[in-house]
C-alpha cells in the first residue's frame, strides 16, 4: 500500500487525501482514525523509527499547505522549521502519533474558525447591503450572491445562521420598519411611501404592511397622530 517516492521516503497518497479532507472538515474522529490507520500500516510494514519520522514529515508538510490555503494567522501550522523540529524531537512512534494527531486536530479547528469568521463577515456585508439598498424593488438573493460572489445555497445558509432570520424576512422587516418611520414623521401619501421602501405596487405594500402590523398603513397613521 505504501509507495516509494521522494528520496526513499514512503508516502501513501490515499491516506494523505483522506487526512487532508478530514482536517478541512474539522472531523476529529476521522482525523484520529486515519492517523491510527497510518501508524498501523507503518508498523505492519516494519518501518524503523527514522522512516516513521520521514513519512510523518512529508505528511505534515502536505497538511501545512492547507494552512496556507486558508491564510491562517498561526505560523506554527505552516512553518516548516517548526514542523521539522517538532517531528524530530519525538523519540517514539507513540509520541509521533500523538504529535501528529494534535497538529492535525488543531489545524482543523483553526480552519473551521477561519471559515466561521469569513461567513460572519459575508453575512454582515449582506446585511449592510440590504440596509443601504432595501428601497430598490429589484433587490433579490441573486443580487446579493452576485455582489458577494457566493452561491445561492451558501448565502442562504450563512445569512440565516449568523442573523437568525432568512433574507426575505429581513428585507421585508427592514422595508416595513422604514415605512413605519415615514408614516409617523411625514405627510407622504401611501403610494409614495410604498415606492420609497421598495414596493412599486401600493396595494401589495398595504397587504404586506397589514400582515406585519395588523393594521393598514392609513389606519396606522391615524392611530399615531
Amino acid at each position: 500500500m505504501l509507495k516509494y517516492i521522494y528520496n526513499q521516503t514512503y508516502f501513501d497518497e490515499q491516506y494523505t487525501e483522506v487526512l487532508e479532507l478530514s482536517v478541512k472538515m474539522a472531523d476529529e474522529n476521522k482525523i484520529n482514525t486515519t492517523i491510527n490507520n497510518i501508524f498501523q500500516e507503518l508498523e505492519r510494514c516494519k518501518k524503523n523509527f527514522e522512516e516513521y519520522q520521514t513519512y510523518i514529515l512529508e505528511l505534515s508538510f502536505s497538511l501545512s499547505k492547507i494552512a496556507n490555503q486558508f491564510d491562517l494567522e498561526d505560523e506554527s501550522f505552516f512553518d516548516t522549521r517548526y514542523i521539522m523540529t517538532s517531528v524530530l524531537s519525538q523519540h517514539t512512534g507513540d509520541q509521533l502519533k500523538k504529535w501528529l494527531c494534535n497538529y492535525a486536530v488543531n489545524l482543523g479547528y483553526a480552519i473551521n474558525q477561519k471559515r466561521i469568521d469569513n461567513n460572519v463577515i459575508l453575512a454582515q456585508k449582506a446585511k449592510k447591503y440590504i440596509d443601504e439598498n432595501f428601497s430598490d424593488s429589484t433587490l433579490s438573493v441573486e443580487t446579493l450572491c452576485d455582489y458577494l460572489h457566493i452561491s445561492h445555497s451558501h448565502f442562504s445558509n450563512i445569512f440565516k445562521k449568523v442573523h437568525g432570520i432568512n433574507f426575505i424576512t429581513y428585507l421585508t422587516k427592514r422595508r416595513i420598519d422604514e415605512a413605519v418611520t415615514l408614516l409617523k414623521t411625514t405627510d407622504y401619501k401611501t403610494k409614495v411611501i410604498s415606492e420609497m421602501v421598495g414596493y412599486p405596487e401600493s396595494n401589495y405594500f398595504s397587504y404586506v404592511f397589514k400582515k406585519y402590523m395588523d393594521v393598514s398603513p392609513a389606519n396606522f397613521r391615524r392611530q399615531e397622530r
